[in-house]
């Protein structure tokens, strides 16, 4: 464990430590407070010399921003994690970590992309990309990436192979978060990303960003039936009048919480007093909405809520 604090920035590494080569686990703990306009630091360690390490943790490390390209030899790594960091970039060699499993990027707010070539790693089985607000589109082919079982966002993208198809024969389990799905332009690929056939999925977050006809998105929202296990879904800027067909007729009868944020063309709101798990509904942004759509039921309603 190598323990950096003001007085040892990560740029300062023990030269003692080039003398572990065969290093299996590398834990970097920060200790201290993060002031205002500290300098940003990279890490720079000469990664060639330890060859044989396969757990590297630098996990809320503030003030982090790079990453030496050495990390690229590598070639046991199982577990990278850099959660709670500033890092912007990662270096291109990262994509050839054969054996990398999990990758751990959740709340790394400073992150732009990913790198290119990110679908060469054919072991990945954990993608942590929680709260990683400024990446834009996701790397081509990540549909390549058959062993991943965690992908916590994917960012539609426009060009080939960064398209909501590339979702289709991923096995996804735990929570996903769709964005920009206003640059969805064909509802085949809608069809082909599989949501329905994605059983171990238990939270499902859409987001548009902008308006491309509300008939487009209407469309779009029914071809993205989720699976009946989803407990949680999110619907964000969704420009719908109506809500589709799979809400109405109370097919996710495992929803325990509902958000609805910035929906704001909504007339109507699917029947969900008939859900019998649901215990949250959160509704905001859809000054519209004239009537709940209740077709011919007849109970008294949120029986969980």
């Amino acid at each position: 464990t190598l323990v950096a604090d003001d007085s040892n920035p990560l740029a300062v590494f023990p030269e003692a430590l080039y003398k572990a080569e065969s290093l299996r686990t590398f834990l970097i703990q920060h200790r201290g407070y993060l002031y205002p306009g500290r300098v940003a630091s990279k890490l720079s360690f000469e990664f060639t010399k330890f060859g044989s390490l396969r757990v590297l943790d630098a996990s809320n490390t503030p003030n982090m921003t790079g990453l030496s390209s050495s990390i690229g030899s590598l070639k046991h790594l199982r577990y990278l994690n850099f959660c709670r960091t500033d890092i912007r970039t990662l270096p291109n060699t990262i994509c050839s970590l054969w054996n990398l499993q999990v990758l751990n990027l959740d709340y790394c707010r400073a992150l732009e992309s990913l790198p290119k070539h990110l679908a060469r790693l054919r072991s990945l089985q954990h993608l942590y990309l929680k709260d990683c607000r400024l990446i834009q589109s996701m790397p081509p082919k990540i549909g390549q990436l058959t062993c991943l079982k965690r992908l916590d966002l994917f960012v539609v993208g426009k060009r080939k192979g960064c398209q909501l198809s590339e979702l289709q024969d991923l096995n996804l389990r735990g929570q996903l978060r769709v964005e920009h799905l206003e640059r969805v332009g064909n509802l085949m690929d809608a069809k082909k990303a599989n949501l329905i056939g994605k059983q171990n999925l238990r939270r499902l977050d859409l987001s548009w960003e902008s308006t491309n006809g509300s008939e487009l998105q209407e469309q779009l929202l029914e071809a993205l039936q989720p699976h009946p296990n989803l407990q949680n879904l999110d619907i964000q800027g969704y420009m719908g009048t109506h809500f589709p067909l799979w809400m109405r007729d109370s097919v996710l009868n495992n929803l325990v919480d509902i958000r609805f944020s910035d929906c704001s063309n909504c007339l109507q709101l699917p029947p969900f007093g008939q859900l019998p798990s649901l215990r949250s509904l959160y509704i905001r942004g859809m000054d519209f909405v004239e009537y709940i759509y209740d077709s011919d039921f007849h109970g008294s309603g949120f029986p969980s809520l």
